[in-house]
């Protein structure tokens, strides 16, 4: 008998302008395009543990999307390549996957440390991604 995983929650597929995450959909894996401008707020990081996993699929047209940390505030880095760009211990509000610079298959992963949301996020293309 092999162990397999099964994710209790299936990918949410986001589209614009806006969604909200829940605590229940943690460990959710959120598909998206750039098709339209769209702003993913996640809950309050109060729960350690809270986990969302965000991938492009496709490159969509030229909108950005928006990771918004709602009423908490998120720290971590963005590579691309050899290069990247971090919250330097200064928290952000936001992850941008912007405009016509992020690409298919860029992807982020927010964890909640119980007080800030933890992101680690790479883009393939140069100004893929921003903090803001």
């Amino acid at each position: 008998m092999s162990n397999v995983f099964v994710n209790p929650n299936p990918a949410i597929v986001a589209t614009g302008p806006a969604r909200t995450l829940l605590p229940s959909e943690s460990g959710s894996i959120v598909v998206f395009t750039k098709a339209a401008a769209l702003t993913i707020t996640l809950p309050a990081p109060t729960t350690a543990g809270l986990r969302y996993d965000f991938v492009q699929n496709g490159a969509g047209a030229a909108q950005t999307v928006t990771i918004d940390a709602g009423a908490g505030l998120l720290l971590g880095n963005w590579n691309f390549t050899n290069a990247g760009g971090t919250t330097a211990g200064t928290p952000a509000r936001n992850l941008n996957f912007l405009t016509a610079a992020s690409a298919l298959g860029d992807y982020a992963t927010f964890v909640s440390n119980g007080t800030h949301w933890i992101c680690r996020a790479f883009t393939g293309i140069t100004g893929g991604l921003s903090f803001t």
